[in-house]
């Protein structure tokens, strides 16, 4: 048989079972992730991890939260919980929590993150030097606030205008943990620190210029800060300050409720 002819009777075969596959796949049931309502809780036995994995999950105030990189099952091979990459949405991946899928509501195949059944307690805040240092403060407060904290942000007071800070001395004094974010030469955790009795987290970030190293020169003066209770996490590391001022948040929690 020539190759024209065994051409010819491929074609045929796959054009004679083409209408057969198709409505094979036409009558599949539908999986979904979760019924179509506004806020409908989903299931664990609905979860399909081709449509959760990669999607974007936002808070009840539309803020983005980062994207869903795996799922957590149980011994019984359900979904436990969300692993959801926090940084994703700031350009710096890598930044892992686990969300308790319960907490994980959908609206038309929308991801959204309610707690607002356990309400946040307030005690930290978030501040930060200027506007480029606001992705990694934001990757603080959104760590803050899925660990049960409500966060006060202030962003843009850096000591280039020292009026600024000052005009919110009795929001940085009500917290209980204070996570500063600051590039250039790093001076805003020791101002802060300086004014307030609570404990500050200092952030470098590496997004300067000039003679900055990206980020070492920042993270050596806060080091080397004059103000008592000063600490410091790595270059741009928003999740590593988040975490700790939540955890020192829910010490003043047992302390005041028992």
């Amino acid at each position: 048989m020539s190759k024209a002819t065994n051409a010819a009777v491929f074609a045929a075969i796959i054009a004679a079972a083409a209408p057969a596959a198709y409505a094979q796949t036409r009558t599949l049931p539908e999986t979904h992730v979760a019924a179509a309502t506004t806020h409908t809780m989903i299931q664990p036995d609905e979860i399909r991890a081709s449509k959760m994995i990669g999607a974007t999950v936002h808070d009840v105030q539309n803020r983005n939260i980062g994207s869903v990189k795996d799922l957590v099952l149980n011994r019984s091979g359900t979904v436990d919980a969300v692993v959801v990459d926090v940084g994703s949405f700031l350009g710096m991946g890598g930044k892992y929590v686990a969300i308790p899928l319960s907490d994980i509501k959908t609206d038309n195949n929308r991801l959204t993150l309610d707690r607002s059944k356990e309400p946040r307690r307030p005690g930290v805040a978030v501040c930060c030097a200027g506007t480029s240092d606001v992705p990694f403060a934001e990757e603080a407060a959104v760590t803050a606030e899925l660990m049960g904290s409500a966060v006060d942000r202030m962003f843009d007071v850096g000591v280039a205008g020292l009026h600024r800070l000052l005009d919110k001395l009795e929001r940085l004094r009500a917290a209980k943990a204070l996570v500063v974010v600051a590039g250039m030469e790093g001076a805003l955790p020791s101002v802060v620190a300086g004014l307030v009795s609570a404990p500050v987290i200092a952030v470098p970030t590496s997004i300067v210029y000039g003679a900055s190293f990206r980020g070492l020169a920042p993270l050596l003066a806060m080091l080397n800060a004059c103000a008592a209770g000063v600490a410091v996490v790595n270059i741009d590391n928003g999740f590593g300050a988040g975490y700790l001022a939540a955890v020192i948040n829910r010490q003043s929690w047992s302390t005041t409720e028992g």
